[in-house]
């Protein structure tokens, strides 16, 4: 399944490098998931695709964890956590 996240990122001092956007994925199954990276555009606002895998056993759960970090200018890295469940 594709799953879109967008979000927003801001800092008053020195500013978003809004070329540093990177993600991460988790799986409770354990699965691989590959991560990548995402541009933040000039008005702080960011929005990237992933694919993941839907499918689970009848009568189980598959949890994914996302995990979206940007650095300000100064070099300081923040981050957003999303988390999402696949019931079957």
């Amino acid at each position: 399944m594709k799953v879109t996240v967008k979000g927003t990122v801001s800092d008053g001092l020195s500013g978003v490098k809004l070329a540093s956007g990177t993600f991460t994925v988790t799986d409770s199954a354990g699965t691989t998931v590959p991560g990548g990276a995402f541009t933040v555009t000039s008005t702080g606002t960011y929005s990237f695709a992933t694919s993941l895998l839907a499918k689970t056993p009848i009568g189980t759960t598959r949890m994914y964890t996302i995990t979206a970090s940007a650095k300000d200018k100064a070099g300081n890295k923040g981050s957003a956590v999303t988390t999402f469940t696949v019931t079957r």
